[in-house]
């Protein structure tokens, strides 16, 4: 993992996943119907380097695989049109049968448990769908001590750049020296 896709995920998990996360521990509190996902349907544009961005799956819940600009996210090679069509079904049967019941399984889905702080199940929407309890739980953990409640943390209360160590240490990265960098890199994109 380079250091630009070490600070975007930094970047990613504090804009978008930890706050998923305790909306979803918010929700579920109050109502036990809560459910939650992840989605990991790598976008084959640029050779896959981009991964599974945030809101990829947007032309694929609304069948606007052709939409104009779509292919910069979704890629539009004809070759890869079957795996569009058949995450955009199954991405669509969710959010139609979740709407129609409140309860988002379909027959192309396993069946996608409630959510609750105990076992944290997750439907994970990818090529393979499947039901993990607490995914990426050593980065939830990680990032526990930190609210992320839609305000905070501010630019001023992200955490040291020791603590981003122990962060990237759980991303597989090894070395002060890269740490440093990308906490570096991560803080001032995060400030400009």
């Amino acid at each position: 993992m380079g250091l630009g896709q070490l600070a975007m995920a930094v970047v990613g998990d504090s804009l978008f996943w930890l706050p998923q996360i305790r909306l979803a521990e918010a929700q579920a509190a109050h109502r036990q119907d809560t459910r939650m996902y992840l989605i990991t349907w790598q976008t084959p544009v640029l050779g896959g380097r981009l991964g599974a961005p945030h809101a990829v799956e947007e032309p694929m819940i609304f069948a606007n695989l052709d939409a104009n600009g779509a292919k910069y996210m979704i890629g539009d090679r004809p070759e890869q049109l079957a795996d569009r069509e058949a995450f955009s079904r199954a991405m669509q049967r969710a959010w139609a049968a979740f709407a129609r019941t409140g309860d988002p399984t379909h027959p192309g889905l396993p069946d996608w448990p409630t959510y609750d702080v105990v076992g944290r199940a997750t439907m994970i929407l990818s090529r393979k769908p499947r039901v993990e309890n607490d995914p990426l739980s050593s980065i939830r953990r990680t990032w526990d001590e930190l609210p992320f409640d839609g305000v905070h943390p501010a630019c001023e209360e992200m955490p040291p750049i020791a603590d981003i160590t122990r962060y990237l240490a759980v991303r597989g990265v090894l070395g002060l020296a890269v740490a440093v960098l990308v906490g570096a890199a991560t803080w001032l994109w995060l400030v400009r």
